[in-house]
């Protein structure tokens, strides 16, 4: 009997044991104990497998080496290898080996693996040449075009995208998934009863996920199919009881349909499952402010910003009631760190102009009015209150010319002209303070709300 009859069997044992230590350390003892070529062939790649499901890398990468230089022209080790190296984000070692596995056979797994480790590498060209070639070498594969899909998001391409879910639902529609998948998308564009059909047909085939329930509920409010909306959150709620968000949502429903008792204990409820959302705190607070409780409202506020101190809509809601309340001072400290917080918002510059003509800080004004003027040339708003700001210091000949460039930019305000008035009055120039007068008063049927209107006399 041949001293090494016995391998096959005891090699045949270990392939049908479980994954274990005590199976890697038979395996090793029996590498020691055999040079014959099949024989270490079966033994090296079942170690490898098993060091890789033992998130051993290096010493899986060991055995893919060696099983390499063995046979150089085996494609799967080369693949096999890529794959531990992609697991430890060695992209370029990974493109490497799906490379060379690809030069020696072509295999749709090869160029998956590969085209995701392109999109790693940021190389987005041969990236989609991969997923194009799986689909190529697939055929009819709903998968492939989901995978590809799934890259077109990535990259930004909506619209091929779409075509990749439209084609893999044409493949196989019992994915409820890539229905979900697609409805996403479809609200993304704003193509909501598009995406309602979808969410529907997710909900056929898989009625028991609360967030296909949800998310259709929110993309019925959006049309104002609000009872339709109400019924999915309470289904989304019937399926997850400890769900904070539909009651959030909910509540959001009924502030916008103005039942604000009953948004305020959404949101009470939403509060209770999770104290920890800014959004919630932002969103009762909201609705104490709607109703008139300015005090619980900014207890909100201010839990909300311990919570989430870079929530801009939180302080521009602070500002806003302290301006109210006349509290100007705190106003424009509220008002400081909105724009330091958000300082590409140019309303956020013009509400601080107006906060500090309120204080009478004329000579601060101009430099975030000028900032607004910068970005947008033609707010006229921005030059009225720089003449505004101008004429309370007595800088007459200013003053005019921001009001000319406001009434150049928009000649139907009225309190363009009352302003201006006043400056020709100053100015002993009695003719032209009476035709501006005139003007103003022939506009005042269709008179705008005045952003700044200066009652100075």
């Amino acid at each position: 009997m041949d001293a090494e009859d016995w391998l096959p069997s005891e090699i045949e044992r270990l392939n049908a044991c479980a994954d274990s230590d005590e199976v890697v350390r038979d395996i090793e003892q029996l590498l020691l104990q055999t040079d014959t070529f099949d024989y270490v062939f079966q033994l090296r790649t079942r170690l490898a497998i098993l060091y890789k499901r033992q998130h051993q890398c290096d010493l899986a990468i060991d055995q893919y080496t060696i099983l390499i230089a063995l046979n150089a022209d085996e494609p799967r080790y080369y693949y096999d290898r890529g794959s531990v190296y992609q697991l430890l984000s060695n992209f370029e070692q990974a493109r490497a080996d799906f490379e060379k596995a690809l030069a020696l056979e072509e295999d749709p797994a090869y160029y998956h693996n590969l085209g995701i480790v392109c999109k790693h590498l940021n190389d987005t060209a041969t990236a989609l040449h991969c997923f194009d070639a799986v689909i190529r070498l697939r055929g009819n594969d709903a998968t492939a075009y989901n995978e590809r899909a799934e890259f077109h998001l990535w990259m930004g391409n909506e619209e091929a995208a779409l075509a990749d879910l439209t084609a893999s639902l044409e493949l196989n529609q019992e994915e409820d998934y890539i229905f979900y998948e697609r409805a996403h998308l479809y609200a993304t564009r704003k193509q909501y009863e598009l995406a309602i059909q979808d969410y529907s047909a997710a909900i056929t085939l898989n009625d028991t996920h609360a967030s296909y329930y949800l998310e259709r509920g929110y993309y019925y409010e959006m049309l104002e199919r609000f009872e339709q909306s109400i019924l999915d959150y309470q289904k989304a709620l019937e399926l997850r009881p400890s769900w904070s968000l539909p009651y959030n949502n909910r509540g959001n429903l009924y502030m916008e349909i103005k039942q604000y008792d009953r948004a305020l204990q959404d949101f009470n409820t939403a509060i209770e499952l999770n104290d920890q959302d800014a959004l919630y705190y932002h969103n009762r607070g909201f609705v104490y402010q709607l109703m008139g409780k300015w005090e619980l409202a900014v207890q909100d506020y201010y839990r909300c910003l311990e919570l989430e101190p870079g929530r801009t809509q939180i302080y521009y809601n602070m500002m806003e009631y302290h301006l109210e309340r006349g509290e100007h001072n705190w106003a424009l400290q509220v008002c400081r760190q909105l724009l330091k917080n958000d300082p590409d918002d140019c309303e956020h510059y013009m509400k601080m102009a107006h906060i500090l003509l309120e204080l009478k800080r004329y000579d601060e004004i101009e430099c975030f009015a000028q900032h607004v003027i910068d970005h947008e040339p033609d707010h006229d708003q921005a030059y009225n209150i720089i003449g505004l700001a101008h004429y309370r210091r007595g800088h007459l000949k200013q003053a005019l010319l921001y009001y000319n460039r406001a009434i150049e930019l928009v000649p139907t305000m009225e309190i363009y002209f009352r302003n201006r008035a006043l400056v020709y009055k100053n100015i002993n120039k009695p003719t032209e303070a009476a035709r501006d007068r005139m003007t103003a008063d022939r506009l005042r049927r269709y008179r705008h709300l005045s952003p700044v209107p200066d009652n100075t006399k």
